[in-house]
């Protein structure tokens, strides 16, 4: 299946290149950690209302009390993963395309190509929001008549939403390397693909569902335990994902071929 070929070659691209893909990311990823580290250390950031209790009846429980200095710190370490995140996926981009590798241990910041990046992704996720909505009116609809086919219904559509994001993502490797792709080039550049690219996206969604199920079944997704597997589970799909992109773009974009 030309779905599952992309997706084993893009996974294979990092896990053949563990070298590169850690110089790459190793810096960058440190800001994932550190805010996971610092949710670890205040769980309240994350606590939902205790209905149990008489305080604030009227909002219906009360919050812990946190620092807002807190969720000032939680949300700058937010912010910089979110950056980091870029910063690998210029990098790697640029790596697998060009063979461009970092000469120390810092991978080279470029301010213009996260931030073209960063607009980039904007404009893709509103588009995104579009699609969603779209899929998931007929989806709801559904699962009113439908209450046990909720999951598959919501897999479907979330199968969906990525479909439409890696067909239109293909201009994200493109601006890092400086050239210039349109949602609609993009659209087009994919269409050949367009079957593989929604087994991609469904190979990509059901295997996200397994990677989950260890926290699902913990239970407890701030324990030290799912902390750690949850920032090495999302190294992974960072990495993965990127590679994603990198080898749509190289197939349908320059038209590479992969073995």
């Amino acid at each position: 299946m030309r779905g599952w070929h992309i997706f084993t070659h893009s996974a294979g691209l990092v896990f053949r290149n563990l070298d590169a893909a850690f110089r790459i990311s190793a810096v960058p990823y440190c800001a994932h950690i550190a805010a996971q580290i610092f949710l670890l250390l205040n769980p309240a950031l994350l606590a939902t209302t205790d209905v149990g209790t008489d305080i604030d009846a009227t909002m219906g429980g009360a919050l812990p009390q946190v620092e807002p200095l807190a969720y000032a710190i939680f949300f700058c370490l937010q912010f910089a993963a979110a950056i980091a995140s870029l910063w690998i996926a210029v990098n790697w981009h640029r790596y697998v395309l060009l063979e461009e590798i970092p000469a120390g241990p810092v991978p080279p910041f470029r301010g213009d190509l996260v931030l073209g990046y960063f607009g980039r992704s904007v404009l893709i996720a509103l588009l995104l929001v579009v699609a969603l909505f779209t899929l998931a009116i007929p989806a709801g609809l559904l699962m009113t008549s439908m209450p046990g086919a909720t999951l598959p219904l919501v897999l479907a559509t979330v199968a969906g939403v990525l479909y439409v994001f890696l067909r239109l993502g293909v201009i994200l490797p493109a601006g890092t390397l400086g050239r210039k792709l349109t949602l609609h080039n993009a659209w087009q550049a994919t269409g050949a693909e367009s079957g593989a690219i929604f087994a991609l996206a469904v190979i990509s969604v059901l295997g996200m569902t397994l990677v989950m199920i260890p926290n699902i079944v913990a239970g407890d997704s701030l324990s030290l335990l799912s902390t750690v597997y949850g920032l090495a589970v999302g190294w992974v799909v960072t990495m993965v994902g990127a590679s994603l992109l990198t080898s749509l773009y190289g197939i349908c974009v320059e038209g590479r071929t992969i073995a």
